[in-house]
């Protein structure tokens, strides 16, 4: 609670700089010819095939795999169907 106030001030009085740095890097950027954001992006596909790879050469064991596709297919489903609703959870009294 005592921390958001130092937090407001801290990123009111450095916005300037922040916005300068922002500004002179994209400069900086356009300059070296880099236009918008780049086109590539990694799909999940390629990420699969990298893990697959890195568990045939041994970086990664077969539980690590599974767990990375675990946690790629959570993307894929809706918050309902991973989380219990709160009203729906059994508490426990520590008072008691």
């Amino acid at each position: 609670a005592r921390v958001a106030p130092a937090m407001t001030i801290l990123a009111t009085v450095s916005a300037p700089l922040v916005f300068l740095l922002d500004i002179s890097g994209r400069a900086m950027l356009w300059l070296l010819g880099q236009r918008g954001e780049s086109e590539e992006k990694v799909t999940d596909e390629e990420i699969k095939m990298l893990v697959a790879e890195a568990e045939h050469h041994g970086t990664i064991e077969s539980d690590e795999r599974r767990m990375i596709a675990g946690v790629m297919r959570l993307g894929d489903r809706a918050v309902r169907a991973v989380m219990t609703p709160r009203t729906e959870v059994d508490w426990i009294n520590l008072q008691s």
